[in-house]
C-alpha cells in the first residue's frame, strides 16, 4: 500500500514537521485539549492520550485519536501518582471508549509555565509513559504556545511541527457527549466547542504569520 493511501487526506499542518517521526492528532481531540487549557479555574490540567503507531515507509507515524481528562494530573506534578488504581481506571476508560487503541501518551496544560521541559515533567513521563514513540503534548494558553515531544533514543525530543487531521471520530464524540451530560455550566456546550475551534484556528494562523 502506498504511503499516501495510509495517511489522512484532510489535514492542516502546524509548524514545519521534519524528520522521520510524524505526529497526527484528530481535530476533535485537539479541540478538547484546547478547551481544557482555557479553563481559567486552575493552572494545571492533564489528559491521557490514546492512539496508535504505524511504520509507514521510512517514517514512524503517531496517530492520536482520543483523549480523556486526567483527574490525577490536575494538581502539582509532585503530587501526581500513577498507581495501580489510577491505571486500572485509565484502562477501563480506554476499553469502554477507545477499544482497539493504545495509551499513546499524555497532555500537560499549564498556564504561564511555558512548554519547555523540566526534570519533574521528564521524570513523570519516563516513569509512566516509557517506550519509543510515546508522546507528551504541552499547551501554555497564556503564552499562546504548544509543543509535541516524542520519546526517542532515551529522551523526549521536541517536534518541529505536527498535523491536525479531520475525521468523524465517533469514539471521541461519544466521550464528549458523556462529558457534556455531566457538565453543570449553563453555556451551551456545542457553542463552546465551536468557539474553541475558532480560537484554535486563530492561534494557528498567528503562528503562521
Amino acid at each position: 500500500m502506498k504511503t499516501e493511501q495510509q495517511l489522512p487526506k484532510n489535514i492542516r499542518q502546524i509548524g514545519s514537521p521534519a524528520g522521520h517521526t510524524k505526529v497526527y492528532i484528530e481535530d476533535y481531540v485537539i479541540t478538547f485539549l484546547n478547551s481544557l487549557s482555557m479553563d481559567k479555574n486552575t493552572y494545571v490540567r492533564g489528559a491521557i492520550l490514546f492512539g496508535e503507531k504505524k511504520q509507514i515507509g521510512n517514517d514512524l507515524v503517531i496517530f492520536i485519536r482520543g483523549a480523556i481528562e486526567g483527574q490525577n494530573l490536575e494538581l502539582d506534578l509532585d503530587e501526581t501518582v500513577f498507581d495501580d488504581e489510577v491505571w486500572r481506571e485509565i484502562y477501563q476508560q480506554k476499553e469502554r471508549l477507545f477499544s482497539g487503541l493504545d495509551v499513546i501518551g499524555w497532555a500537560l496544560l499549564r498556564m504561564g509555565f511555558s512548554v519547555r521541559l523540566n526534570d519533574k515533567i521528564k521524570k513523570t513521563h519516563f516513569e509512566n509513559f516509557p517506550g519509543e514513540g510515546k508522546v507528551l503534548y504541552m499547551i501554555d494558553d497564556l503564552e499562546n504556545e504548544d509543543a509535541f515531544y516524542v520519546y526517542r533514543g532515551q529522551d523526549l525530543v521536541r517536534q518541529s511541527g505536527y498535523y491536525i487531521y479531520y475525521d468523524k471520530n465517533p469514539m471521541m464524540r461519544e466521550y464528549l457527549a458523556e462529558r457534556r451530560e455531566g457538565m453543570q455550566e449553563s453555556e451551551n456546550y456545542e457553542k463552546m466547542m465551536e468557539n474553541m475551534r475558532k480560537v484554535s484556528k486563530e492561534k494557528d494562523q498567528r503562528e503562521l504569520n
